[in-house]
């Protein structure tokens, strides 16, 4: 871990907003998976100060700095895989309006380490599944779920395993309901087209599982709350 020092945030050609006194973390050992990463490093966005770093998160000492007009920031990805240059948009102190929705309702964090909320129901057609979970916000452009719960998913959407235990496909004109989530008493919506990832000209992915029981989506986010539009 490196002394405390000034990074800049900002657009190609854009005016810089310096945030001052910023700690960041130097890494000793790097999986060979990022060789041919087209990036240099990460930018953690962590709110909370038990992060594994030992300093005061990026994202917090920007707010408590007065660096954003708002206590808020927004991810926005790109659907379109390996289609343009830029994969997707981070904004600082405000609401994304140009590439996304309104943020119609804010969710409180359910937990001291992550981006993650409680909700209480999941459905899709026929499919409904009550129960709490928690979503955990990883800004991946994949969803993920417990297997037995993706596949009921899948199958309402008339999707089919890939053979790989992990991802299903499905037709890109592929027409299905909405997929649905409750949230104590806010119903969210997740349209079809939303939920399908164009891999190339002859196969699309569409969910994939994962066994640590959480379901993970790429939204939009705040500092101590979720703000979920779509």
């Amino acid at each position: 871990m490196g002394a405390p020092g000034d990074i800049q945030i900002g657009g190609i050609n854009e005016k810089q907003v310096p945030i001052l006194r910023t700690q960041f973390g130097l890494a000793t050992k790097v999986d060979s998976i990022f060789d041919k990463a087209q990036y240099d490093g990460t930018l953690g966005l962590a709110f909370s100060q038990y992060n594994g770093t030992q300093g005061y998160p990026f994202i917090m000492n920007a707010v408590t700095r007065g660096n954003f007009a708002k206590p808020v920031f927004t991810v926005y990805l790109d659907r379109e895989v390996g289609k343009r240059k830029i994969g997707g948009l981070i904004t600082y102190g405000g609401v994304d309006s140009y590439n996304c929705r309104p943020v119609f309702k804010y969710e409180n964090v359910s937990s001291d380490y992550f981006y993650q909320f409680k909700i209480d129901e999941i459905s899709l057609g026929q499919y409904k599944h009550r129960g709490q979970y928690k979503v955990e916000l990883t800004f991946s452009k994949i969803m993920k779920g417990p297997p037995a719960i993706v596949a009921e998913l899948a199958k309402a959407a008339g999707a089919q395993p890939t053979g790989d235990g992990i991802t299903y496909s499905i037709d890109c004109n592929a027409e299905f309901q909405s997929l649905e989530i409750i949230a104590g008493s806010t119903k969210y919506k997740i349209d079809p087209d939303l939920l399908i990832m164009k891999l190339n000209i002859h196969r699309v992915a569409m969910l994939a599982d994962l066994k640590d029981g959480l379901l993970s989506s790429a939204v939009l986010d705040s500092i101590r709350a979720v703000g979920i539009g779509t």
